[in-house]
C-alpha cells in the first residue's frame, strides 16, 4: 500500500498528496527509506510550516528516520529558504520540509533537498523509491539511533547572512513603510523583525501562529486586504509571501498587484546595469527580459530559459554561474546568497532596488521597456477565493489548435501557457471580484484569440 501511494504521489520531483493519500505510516516509511538513502550517522535538516497535517507528517517521519540510523537536526517551524540556507552553510547530508499545498487546501506537500540545499532530482527520488519499493531498509538497535538536535541559532545565521549581502544603509536611509503579508506561515518570526533593523516600518497582516488555518493564502480577499491596507496607511510596498516563505508578489504603492513578469523585469533591469553573466528564467516568462538586457545591458547578459519543472532553474543557475533567475509562479533566485528561490531575501533586494533608483515601484516600471500586451477586465459573479484559479489552473480541454501547453499558479492568481504566448489572471487589487488578464504572444494578434478561450472558461465557471 505504501509503494501504492508514492507511485500516486510523486508530481514531477516532489512529493505533493491528499490527507487521504499521505498517511502517518506513510511519513514514517519514507522517513526510513530516505535514512537508508543516506549514510549511516548522516543528518537530515527537517522543518514545517503552521499546519497541524504538517506537524503530524514530521513527526512520523522523523520516527522513520531515526530507525535507521540517522539524526535529525529539528528546525520546527521555519522558512523553506531558511532551511535550505542552513544545509547549505553548514553542512547537513540532506533536508526534507513538510508544507501545504497552495489553491488545493487538503495537499500537504513534501521537500527533500540535498547537500546543498537544492531540490531533490527525479533521479535521486526514484533511488529512494526502489529502497521504499524493494522494502530493503536499514534498522538499527536502539543503542545506535541518534538523537534529535535542534537547530538553535538558525535564524541569527540566516538574518546576519541577509544582512551582510545588502545595501543597508541605502534602505535605512528611505524610511521605508511596508505592509507584509506572511501567510499564517513561519517568516512571520523572520521577515518583520529584520526589516525593523533596517529601518523599515513594518505592518504585518496574517503574521501570527493559528490554532486552525481557515483558509489558503494568498487569495483573491487577501489581496485585496493588503491592497487596502497599503493604501490606507500610505505605504511604500505591499508584500504577500506564500507559507514556505520561497515566493512572493508585490503591490506598488497604490495597491496595484504586480505580476511575476513585471517584477521579473524590474530586478533584472536592476541587474543588469551593472553587471555581466547568465540570466536564467522559466521558458513562459515575459519575452520583455531580453528586452531589458538588449536595451538597458547592452546584451552584455545571455538570458537561458528552461522547463517549467521544480529545480530546473535552481539546477541551470548552478551550471551556468547564473546572475540572476525567475519564474512565472512569484520565485526569484538570488545565486550570491541562496541556491533557491526565496522570497524574503528577494524583498530585500526590492526595497533595495527602490532605494538605489531613488522613485517608487509604480513609477521605476512604467518607464522600463515593455512590449506590446493585450487587457481585459472581467466580472466574477461568485466569492472566487482560490477557486477560480484552481479551476483554471487543472481546466486543460482547449482548442487543439491553441497548443495549450500547461497552467501555472502564479501565487496572485493563474496563467494560462500557450505555444506562442500566454494569459495571467490576477485578482483587481479593489473588488475581488474583478479579475484582470493580461496577453502576450507573438505574433501579437493571437493575444486576442487566446483571451478569448480564457475568458470562456472563465465563463463557464461563472455559470
Amino acid at each position: 500500500m505504501v509503494q501504492d501511494t508514492f507511485d500516486r504521489i510523486i508530481r514531477e520531483n516532489r512529493i505533493v498528496g491528499t490527507y487521504e493519500q499521505i498517511l502517518p505510516e506513510f511519513a514514517a516509511t519514507l522517513g526510513a527509506s530516505v535514512g537508508t538513502w543516506l549514510k549511516n550517522k548522516a543528518t537530515i535538516a527537517i522543518a514545517r510550516d503552521f499546519r497541524s497535517d504538517s506537524r503530524m507528517m514530521k513527526r512520523a517521519f522523523t520516527g522513520g528516520l531515526m530507525s535507521s540510523g540517522v539524526s535529525a537536526l529539528d528546525f520546527h517551524a521555519a522558512p523553506t529558504p531558511l532551511l535550505q540556507f542552513y544545509i547549505r552553510r553548514f553542512g547537513a547530508d540532506a533536508g526534507v520540509m513538510f508544507t501545504s499545498g497552495h489553491y488545493e487546501e487538503d495537499k500537504t506537500s513534501i521537500r527533500l533537498f540535498d547537500e546543498n540545499g537544492a531540490e531533490l532530482t527525479m533521479e535521486k527520488l526514484s533511488e529512494i523509491h526502489d529502497i521504499l519499493k524493494s522494502g530493503a531498509i536499514r534498522r538499527v538497535p536502539p543503542r545506535e539511533m541518534v538523537n534529535i538536535q535542534d537547530a538553535t541559532g538558525a535564524a541569527d545565521v540566516y538574518i546576519d547572512g541577509i544582512k551582510n549581502l545588502i545595501d543597508r544603509k541605502a534602505i535605512a536611509k528611505q524610511n521605508f513603510k511596508v505592509v507584509i503579508d506572511s501567510a499564517l506561515g513561519p517568516a512571520s518570526s523572520i521577515l518583520p523583525p529584520l526589516l525593523t533593523d533596517l529601518n523599515v516600518e513594518v505592518i504585518a497582516i496574517n503574521s501570527f501562529i493559528p490554532k486552525i488555518i481557515p483558509k489558503n493564502l494568498p487569495n483573491a480577499n487577501s489581496m485585496v486586504s493588503l491592497a487596502q491596507t497599503v493604501r490606507a496607511n500610505e505605504a511604500d510596498l505591499g508584500i504577500a509571501l506564500d507559507v514556505e516563505g520561497s515566493r512572493v508578489v508585490f503591490t506598488d504603492e497604490n495597491g496595484i498587484l504586480k505580476s511575476s513578469d513585471r517584477m521579473a523585469v524590474g530586478l533584472a533591469a536592476h541587474q543588469v546595469r551593472n553587471s555581466s553573466g547568465t540570466i536564467v528564467i522559466s521558458e513562459s516568462l515575459s519575452r520583455n527580459i531580453e528586452n531589458v538586457s538588449q536595451t538597458l545591458g547592452g546584451g552584455k547578459q545571455k538570458v537561458l530559459r528552461v522547463k517549467n519543472e521544480p529545480g530546473a532553474i535552481a539546477q541551470a543557475i548552478r551550471a551556468n554561474q547564473g546572475m540572476f533567475g525567475a519564474s512565472d509562479d512569484g520565485s526569484f533566485w538570488a545565486p550570491s546568497f541562496t541556491v533557491d528561490a526565496d522570497g524574503m531575501y528577494t524583498t530585500l533586494k526590492v526595497l533595495e532596488m527602490l532605494a538605489t533608483m531613488d522613485q517608487p515601484l509604480s513609477r521605476y516600471l512604467d518607464h522600463l521597456p515593455q512590449l506590446p500586451n493585450n487587457h481585459r477586465e472581467i466580472m466574477v459573479s461568485k466569492n472566487i477565493d482560490n477557486e477560480l484559479f484552481a479551476y483554471m489552473e487543472h481546466f486543460t480541454e482547449y482548442d487543439p489548435e491553441l497548443g495549450f501547453k500547461y497552467a501555472i499558479d502564479t501565487l496572485a492568481g493563474v496563467k494560462i501557457v500557450f505555444d506562442k504566448g500566454w494569459v495571467n489572471l490576477l485578482p483587481s487589487s479593489r473588488d475581488h471580484r474583478i479579475i484582470h488578464l493580461t496577453s502576450e504572444a507573438d505574433p501579437f494578434e493571437i493575444s486576442n484569440v487566446y483571451l478569448d478561450a480564457v475568458q470562456e472558461k472563465i465563463d463557464n465557471f461563472n455559470n
